[in-house]
């Protein structure tokens, strides 16, 4: 894929427009996608995002993700948060490369190339420790995947953590499956992030 495609793209900080939250998170309930119930509760999450981007091409939404912080992750927040792909965009166009054929390489480009960098940044002016994470512990490769192509294309060096980590905030809701996720951070932040997110499993 030639990196010209991003050329008119626009990144749009969206977190203080209300009206546009709420038509980009109605779209995304609308798909029949894995996570669509993940886009029906933001008015819950909403005073907790310190960024929400969305990044348009040629005035059309191509994919959102948001900088969450909460109380019980201390000085953490995690990046790349409800990271949504408009159906249109989420595989031919965003794939990494034209002849990339795994599904695992296919749906990751405005993550890796300009969500997490954006949203690093973000987290260190706001004295922040970043983490991402990714459900479901068959989608682990997918998290290694992500990671990969993110240092190829930043010089910088995210690893992903051992084991499946506990990263609900509403109790200790162990059993479920939903709340157990693969953890992602910078190297040189996962002590910290691991004591933040202790439960593994």
């Amino acid at each position: 894929m030639s990196t010209n495609w991003w050329e008119d793209i626009e990144v749009v900080d969206i977190v203080n427009d209300l009206k546009e939250l709420n038509r980009l998170f109605s779209l995304a309930t609308e798909d029949y996608h894995r996570n669509s119930g993940n886009y029906k509760n933001y008015h819950e999450r909403y005073e907790d995002y310190i960024a929400f981007h969305a990044i348009y091409k040629k005035g059309n939404p191509i994919a959102f993700s948001g900088v969450y912080e909460h109380s019980q992750w201390k000085d953490c927040v995690r990046i790349a948060d409800r990271s949504y792909y408009f159906p249109e965009y989420r595989v031919k166009t965003l794939k990494r490369l034209p002849s990339v054929e795994s599904k695992n390489q296919q749906k990751i480009d405005a993550v890796s190339r300009i969500f997490i960098p954006l949203h690093l940044k973000i987290a260190k002016e706001h004295n922040k420790i970043p983490f991402i994470t990714i459900q479901e512990e068959e989608r682990r490769i997918a998290m290694d995947v992500l990671l990969s192509h993110v240092n190829s294309l930043h010089d910088i060096e995210m690893v992903m953590l051992d084991k499946m980590r506990f990263v609900g905030t509403k109790g200790e809701d162990f059993e479920n499956d939903r709340l157990w996720h693969s953890v992602g951070c910078l190297k040189q932040d996962q002590e910290k992030i691991s004591s933040v997110l202790p439960h593994t499993r």
